[in-house]
C-alpha cells in the first residue's frame, strides 16, 4: 500500500504530462480529506487555494509531508498508463506523447537510464516503425517496468 505522499507524487507526475485532470486532483484531495482523521496541513492547503490552476496544484503538492521512494511513483503512474493504453484509453500517439514528456521529469533517480533514454525517443518511432511495431515496443517496455507496481494504487 502507498501512502498519501506517494499518491501525491503520481498525482503530480500525471498532472504534469497531461494524464491526470485538476478535477481528478481536486476529487482525491477531498477524499482524503474525508477520508483522514487528520489530514495533512499540504492536503488542506490544496483544498482551500483559491487558484486552482495546474502549476499552483504541482507546486501546492511539493508541500505533502511525508516519505516516498523516488521510484515507486514513477512506476505506478506507468502501470497505470500502460493499463489505459491496453484498455484503448490512450491512443498511441497520445501514448507516446505523454512517456515522452514524463522522460523530461526523470532522472537515474526515477528510473534506470536506459529506460528514461528509451521512453525520450519514443516518440520518434512513428517515423521508423508501423503502429502496430510501435504497440509491441511499448508493451514490452512498460511491462517490464511495470510489473508488481500498478496494484500499489488500487490497495
Amino acid at each position: 500500500m502507498i501512502g498519501i505522499r506517494e499518491k501525491a507524487e503520481v498525482y503530480k507526475l500525471g498532472l504534469l504530462i497531461g494524464y491526470f485532470k485538476l478535477e481528478e486532483i481536486f476529487h482525491w484531495i477531498d477524499k482524503t480529506i474525508e477520508n483522514e482523521e487528520k489530514p495533512d496541513i499540504g492536503i488542506i492547503e490544496i483544498a482551500y487555494s483559491t487558484n486552482r490552476n495546474r502549476n499552483d496544484v504541482i507546486s501546492l503538492i511539493n508541500n505533502i509531508n511525508g516519505e516516498f521512494s523516488s521510484k515507486v511513483p514513477v512506476r505506478i503512474l506507468l502501470g497505470l498508463m500502460y493499463k489505459d493504453f491496453l484498455g484503448g484509453r490512450i491512443v498511441l500517439e497520445d501514448m507516446t506523447s505523454k512517456l515522452y514528456s514524463l522522460s523530461q521529469y526523470l532522472t537515474k533517480i526515477n528510473l534506470e537510464e536506459h529506460i528514461i533514454r528509451e521512453l525520450n525517443t519514443i516518440n520518434d518511432y512513428h517515423h521508423f516503425y508501423s503502429d502496430d511495431q510501435i504497440k509491441q515496443k511499448l508493451e514490452e517496455l512498460l511491462k517490464s517496468i511495470t510489473e508488481n507496481y500498478a496494484y500499489l494504487w488500487l490497495e
